[in-house]
C-alpha cells in the first residue's frame, strides 16, 4: 500500500504533469469507488476546468480545481496512477480516468476495485468522508500529541498503534517496521509503557525516516508516478538478511495479522 512518502512523491510528480492542464472528459468504470458523485456528475464537475493544486492529506491525494471543487483520492491497498496518451487502447484494470486536451490522460488503476473518489462539491475539506476521522499527520505531528496518543494506548503494542489512521495518518506496514527497528522499539511493545527516552527517541525517527523515505523513493521513480520497490529499505522485507546494526539475521513475525520484520537483538525490548 502506498504510504505517506509515495504519496509525497505522487504529489510533487503529479503537479508537474498535470497542473494547469484542461480537462477535456472523464470516465469511471468503478461506480462504487466514487463517494458523493456519480460517473455523469464527476465529468460535469470537471470538464472543462483544470487542476491547479494537488495537495497531500495522511495517505490520500487532493485535487483542487479552478471552480473552487476538490477531489478527494484514496489508492487503498494496490491502486495506482499512469499518465497515458488518450489514443491508448484503455487498461483493463482502470477505475477511472481524466482526458486532457493536450492528448495526455491521468489513469486510476486498481484489480480490486477498492480506491475511492469523492467529489466535494462545496471545495470544503471539513466535510469530507475520506478526511474525517484521520489523525495528525506522522510527518507533522508534535512530541507532546505523541505522548497523548501513547498514553491513552493503555495495553495496545506500538506497531498497530502507529498504523492506526485515527491515531496518526500516513505511516502503514513497510515504514512503522523501518521506524520502530531505527528506534530499536520491538513491534510488540506495550504502547504506553514506552519510557520518556525511547518516545524521544521514536518522536524523532517517525519524521527521520519518512523524510527519509521521500528522498530514497524520489530517488528511485524520479519524475515517474510510480511507487518505489524499497529494496534501500533496512529491515523490511529482508528476513535472513543480516541487520545492519548487529549483523543478527532480521526475523519475520506476524503483528495484528501484518508481516513484520524486526531485529532480535536490536529491539529485544519486548
Amino acid at each position: 500500500m502506498p504510504e505517506l512518502p509515495d504519496l509525497a512523491v505522487f504529489q510533487q510528480n503529479l503537479k508537474t504533469i498535470v497542473l494547469n492542464k484542461i480537462i477535456s472528459s472523464s470516465g469511471c468504470n468503478a461506480v462504487k469507488s466514487l463517494i458523493n458523485s456519480s460517473p455523469e456528475e464527476l465529468d460535469e464537475a470537471v470538464k472543462g476546468n483544470q487542476f491547479t493544486d494537488i495537495t497531500r492529506r495522511g495517505k490520500h491525494l487532493i485535487f483542487t480545481l479552478n471552480n473552487d471543487l476538490r477531489l478527494v483520492l484514496h489508492l487503498m491497498l494496490r491502486g495506482r496512477l499512469l499518465l497515458l496518451k488518450s489514443s491508448q487502447t484503455h487498461h483493463t484494470e482502470e477505475c477511472i480516468w481524466f482526458d486532457f486536451s493536450d492528448g495526455t490522460m491521468l489513469v486510476v488503476i486498481d484489480p480490486t476495485r477498492w480506491i475511492k473518489l469523492e467529489l466535494l462539491k462545496d471545495g470544503d475539506l471539513n466535510n469530507s468522508k475520506l478526511l474525517k476521522n484521520l489523525g495528525p499527520e506522522a510527518d507533522k505531528v508534535t512530541l507532546e500529541e505523541l505522548k497523548e496518543i501513547l498514553q491513552k494506548s493503555r495495553l495496545g503494542r506500538i506497531k498497530p498503534l502507529l498504523m492506526d489512521q485515527k491515531k496518526i495518518a500516513g505511516i502503514g506496514n513497510a515504514y512503522v517496521d523501518e521506524i520502530l527497528w531505527k528506534s530499536k522499539i520491538h513491534p510488540n511493545k506495550t504502547a504506553s509503557l514506552l519510557t520518556d527516552a525511547q518516545i524521544n527517541t521514536l518522536y524523532r525517527n517517525i519524521s527521520n525516516v519518512l523524510k527519509w523515505g521521500v528522498e530514497e523513493s524520489t530517488k528511485d521513480v524520479g519524475g515517474e508516478l510510480a511507487e518505489s520497490e524499497r529494496s534501500w529499505m533496512n529491515v523490511y522485507r529482508k528476513r535472513g538478511k543480516p541487520c545492519p546494526n548487529c549483523k543478527t539475521p532480521i526475523e519475520q513475525t506476524k503483528v495484528v495479522g501484518r508481516d513484520t520484520f524486526y531485529c532480535r537483538r536490536c529491539q529485544c525490548n519486548q
